[in-house]
């Protein structure tokens, strides 16, 4: 198992060297140079496209066995902390518990960032992890609480999921989001609520909740959170859980994938009228 994360490892270490090369843009994005605060107003976000990529990468890269032995399992994504030289390793051990680990570019050591937000008592509680490109960690922890409702033992083989009451279950949660800022050490700076998305939750007959379906840090604290409900929208946070100004991509739009190129502006793939697009 350890080798065969060692060769996952390896083959996404490559890709994440590839993505430090940069990409070039010529017009900023969501991600926009700091103090600008283009990202964080309303109306349409400045943007390039291009239906493939343009220019043929000029270097290659060979994958080849990493020096390091991370414990963990599965490996969610490797991702660099802003121009540290640090990269931050997501994913989980053999008992499934999620990770976060700090490495370089030589992938020979690795050191865990402990962090173990709180469940509620009757609960659940899971985080996604995401860097920015200047140099900061952000988890959002995403907590369900059932409060007096009686969840089902899933694991129970008496439990019958296609009678089960799962529009009681719905209406029963309570979910909150909960920011973390992190430096590039794995310190924690600040924590905080979202607050200000009930706006965008269900109606109450389809269970009142809302949900943040993503989020892609940019500069000097701002966020940009993927929020879906009754309508799905794309709206800047700020470091302490503030919403701030809804962006405006274009009709249908949805990032596929998406990083920073070397001027900090944010780069996304999504769907064009012929293809796949590359816009920032």
């Amino acid at each position: 198992m350890k080798d065969q994360v060692k060769r996952i490892l390896s083959g996404i270490a490559a890709v994440t060297v590839l993505m430090s090369a940069g990409c070039s843009s010529t017009v900023g994005g969501a991600g926009g140079d700091s103090g600008s605060g283009g990202s964080s107003k309303s109306g349409t976000v400045g943007k390039s496209e291009n239906s493939g990529i343009s220019k043929t990468i000029e270097n290659s890269y060979a994958s080849e066995e990493i020096a390091g032995d991370p414990e963990i399992r599965y490996v969610e994504s490797m991702q660099l902390i802003g121009d540290t030289g640090k990269i931050l390793v997501s994913g989980s051990n053999d008992e499934g518990e999620s990770k976060l680990l700090l490495t370089d570019e030589s992938f020979a050591a690795f050191t865990e960032i402990e962090f173990s937000p709180e469940t509620p008592e009757n609960g659940e509680c899971y985080w996604r992890a995401a860097t920015s490109p200047d140099g900061l960690i952000y988890i959002i922890v995403y907590i369900t609480d059932y409060g007096d409702f009686e969840v089902p033992d899933y694991d129970d083989p008496e439990f019958d999921y296609e009678s089960y009451d799962w529009d009681a279950l719905y209406a029963a949660q309570t979910m909150t989001y909960r920011l973390y800022v992190l430096d590039e050490n794995g310190e924690i700076q600040s924590e905080n609520e979202i607050t200000g998305l009930d706006k965008y939750a269900y109606s109450e007959e389809d269970g009142g909740n809302v949900y943040v379906n993503g989020f892609y840090p940019c500069t000097d604290g701002r966020i940009i959170l993927n929020v879906s409900g009754d309508d799905e929208v794309y709206v800047i946070v700020d470091t302490e859980g503030n919403l701030g100004d809804e962006l405006d991509f274009g009709d249908n739009t949805w990032f596929y994938a998406s990083g920073y190129d070397r001027d900090g502006n944010f780069v996304y793939l999504t769907w064009g009228d012929g293809g796949n697009i590359i816009k920032t």
